[in-house]
């Protein structure tokens, strides 16, 4: 398993979660901005998500922070809260 992190336009990271075996590509946290920080040490990936993913004009789904995702792209939970970046 990889991952990997490609920076898009406007220099705006994305995060992928690869599988070396069949290549099969997993988004993490599709069209958001997220940052690849690493491995945990039981095999669970580490990411940044740089902006908070609103479920409605007021109330955060998922809050900026660093999160635990599973190998298959599941986020796990939010590991701590860390304020939004400031993008371009």
């Amino acid at each position: 398993m990889l991952l990997a992190e490609w920076s898009g336009e406007c220099e705006v990271p994305f995060t992928y979660l690869i599988t070396t075996d069949s290549l099969a590509l997993h988004q993490v946290f599709p069209s958001q901005p997220v940052t690849a920080l690493g491995w945990t040490s039981n095999g669970l990936a580490r990411v940044k998500l740089l902006k908070p993913i609103h479920s409605s004009k007021t109330r955060a789904a998922r809050p900026s922070g660093i999160y635990r995702v599973r190998p298959k792209g599941n986020v796990t939970r939010l590991e701590r809260h860390v304020p939004p970046s400031l993008g371009c």
